[in-house]
């Protein structure tokens, strides 16, 4: 029986012979801790396969998000293209009612000429009959007459020529004198079509040397430009009142 003095003579003997080193081990360990490395093996074993299901199940996570993210990204191009498409419906009938609205203005005001040459007759305390309503000829024809028609700018020649509505009419109880009223007309009249009106009328006041009156002709009157008809302004710009 190999016998030792030391420690390391105790090691010496131990690695030479396995089965003494089992034996020594047997006796000094529990069974618990024996087993512990083939426990830790088959714990990490398992703790693998359950890393991997645990990565198998985000990468099938992952990729549910994926496709939801994607489907959901579908669903708003959806709504946004049919957003857009209910916009421009909406724009368009928007500007369709809006021209709609203007012709509407000013085609009644061609047609209540009369009554707004009496209008403006009564506020200027004067005894006015509409003579007619002047066409693009009748201003061209006035124009070609006008010593200073070189001095109008090609805009507001244009602007002149598509005037919503001229009209002639007579001073009767003043020798008959001619005179004009220009006239803008709008469903909600704002400081452009007065601003027309008014220039208009100091066009047609420079071509003829005779009296002109600036009228707005609308169903409604902007609130920024009350100070301007009826009496403000350095220009009197009249009002006129259409039916809704």
């Amino acid at each position: 029986m190999a016998t030792f003095n030391t420690v390391d003579e105790l090691i010496q003997i131990l690695d030479a012979d396995p089965q003494m080193l089992e034996a020594l081990r047997s006796r000094l360990l529990t069974k618990e801790l024996l087993e512990l490395p083939q426990r830790f093996a088959e714990y990490t074993e398992a703790s693998d396969r359950r890393f991997e299901a645990l990565e198998r199940g985000l990468d099938e996570l992952r990729e549910e998000v994926r496709k939801f993210v994607e489907a959901t990204n579908r669903r708003f191009e959806e709504v946004n293209r049919n957003l857009r498409a209910i916009h421009d419906i909406t724009r368009r009938q928007q500007s369709d009612f809006r021209n709609f609205r203007g012709q509407f203005a000013e085609n009644t005001a061609i047609k209540k000429a009369p009554s707004i040459t009496g209008a403006v007759g009564e506020a200027i305390g004067k005894l006015l009959l509409m003579d007619r309503i002047l066409t693009v000829a009748d201003l061209n024809a006035i124009m070609k007459q006008a010593p200073a028609l070189r001095d109008i700018s090609q805009g507001d020649i244009i602007s002149f020529q598509e005037a919503d509505l001229i009209i002639q009419a007579s001073e009767v109880l003043n020798g008959s004198d001619v005179c004009y009223i220009s006239v803008e007309a709008s469903y909600t009249c704002d400081e452009s079509d007065t601003d027309r009106a008014v220039r208009h009328a100091e066009l047609l006041r420079e071509f003829t040397g005779r009296n002109v009156y600036p009228v707005v002709a609308g169903v409604r009157l902007n609130e920024r430009i009350n100070e301007l008809v009826n009496g403000g302004g350095e220009e009197s710009v009249l009002l006129h009142k259409l039916e809704e």
